[in-house]
């Protein structure tokens, strides 16, 4: 089970808080890895997939799309 300390007084004082990290390199490694294949499926047959996926472009305002073109928000 995770568990941190809290500064609720950092808390108070910044209005937010930071955590440790929660996966190590390796599994990070691999999320990335899993994350490229799946994109790459949904390349692969957009017509199958494109109703499934919501893109980030579509949930930012019109200045902040540059290079949001292929950003898969959800699947």
């Amino acid at each position: 089970m995770f568990t941190q300390q809290i500064d609720v007084q950092e808390y108070q004082q910044q209005g937010y808080l930071t955590a440790a990290a929660i996966f190590s390199p390796h599994q990070l490694e691999e999320l990335r890895r899993e994350s490229d294949r799946l994109v790459a499926l949904c390349y692969s047959d957009l017509p199958r997939y494109e109703p499934r996926i919501q893109w980030e472009k579509d949930y930012l305002a019109p200045e902040q799309t540059k290079g949001m073109e292929r950003v898969i928000r959800k699947l």
